[in-house]
């Protein structure tokens, strides 16, 4: 998980700490929990799934 700004940083690390995402094995790339699906849907005003 990288970020090339402290507010993205900060962010990540947020986010991560809360279990709203998760890194991938072997890669740099993060996936969103369900956890992480429901505020971020509840936070953004998202009806239903994010995908």
């Amino acid at each position: 998980m990288e970020s090339t700004t402290p507010l993205g940083t900060a962010m990540l690390a947020r986010f991560r700490e809360l279990q709203w995402i998760a890194s991938i094995t072997k890669t740099r790339a993060v996936r969103i929990t369900l956890q992480g699906e429901q505020k971020f849907s509840e936070l953004l005003g998202l009806n239903g799934r994010m995908r």
